[in-house]
């Protein structure tokens, strides 16, 4: 999605999806290295962290459940 449809997606219901490679250009020089990788890294629970929107509220969701209770303490550092 362009930044005008997301900017509208936002202004309609209040949410708007942003795929990290697409609107985020750190992210884009890891994305290959990842792949090759086949795992899952750090960069998975970075990317929604690193929201260039500076959104004061985000839904984020991790890859593994014993993230669930882990990563929200990290956050609260």
């Amino acid at each position: 999605m362009t930044p005008e449809a997301i900017g509208k997606c936002v202004e309609e219901i209040g949410v708007g999806f942003m795929f990290a490679p697409a609107h985020h250009s750190a992210i884009k020089h890891v994305v290959s290295t990842r792949k090759e990788l086949a795992v899952r890294t750090i960069f998975n629970v970075l990317g929604p962290l690193t929201n260039p929107a500076k959104a004061p509220h985000q839904v984020m969701g991790v890859y593994d459940k014993t993230l669930v209770e882990r990563l929200p303490m990290c956050l609260k550092v």
